[in-house]
């Protein structure tokens, strides 16, 4: 009897999910669907490069007030070294964010 039931509960679990599959939506409600997923996406793109960018400016203005600082020469030299790869980063990020704004410039157009 219990290897009927092992059978039973098997062939439940393989057709409870396909009688259980809600409808496909219309196709016009699928495209907008998937366009706000996109738009959704890029905002939080832009979101996350524009705290990113904020990070960098507060690292940078932290690098500046103890290069001014420094003691030794050596230190002074990480502290310019660490300015100008951070600046060059934030150069790369400002290029991200600005391809996101474009794209979701295209994404986010109300139909």
């Amino acid at each position: 009897m219990s290897t009927r039931f092992g059978w039973a509960l098997i062939a439940l679990t393989v057709a409870l999910p396909t009688f259980a599959q809600i409808p496909p939506a219309p196709a016009g409600e699928q495209s907008q669907s998937a366009a706000n997923k996109k738009c959704d996406s890029m905002q939080r793109h832009i979101a996350k490069e524009q705290r990113s960018l904020a990070s960098f400016d507060q690292t940078i203005a932290a690098d500046k007030k103890g290069r001014e600082t420094c003691a030794s020469k050596a230190m002074c030299a990480r502290y310019d070294q660490a300015i100008k790869a951070m600046e060059a980063r934030r150069a790369q990020h400002e290029a991200r964010l600005a391809k996101f704004k474009s794209d979701a410039e295209n994404d986010c157009k109300p139909s």
